[in-house]
């Protein structure tokens, strides 16, 4: 199938919208320290649906045609 191509494109790009469920968004909460424990904390990555109707950039489809060696 295409989930491979899909996940590329969304940790790249760092959101994928899909026709009829929503626009899956990546957010990055920056590294940060803990003085009193002194500890430095890794970044931290979340994935949020976002249930908005919208369509995907002729760019997404021009990638996913080269992603996939299809015109």
């Amino acid at each position: 199938m295409m989930y491979a191509e899909l996940y590329q494109y969304l940790i790249s790009h760092n959101k994928l919208a899909v026709p009829g469920i929503g626009t899956f968004l990546v957010d990055r909460k920056p590294a940060g320290n803990d003085f009193f424990s002194k500890r430095i904390n890794p970044p931290v990555y979340s994935l949020s649906l976002h249930p908005v109707a919208t369509t995907p950039s002729i760019s997404f489809f021009n990638w996913l045609g080269n992603a996939l060696h299809i015109s």
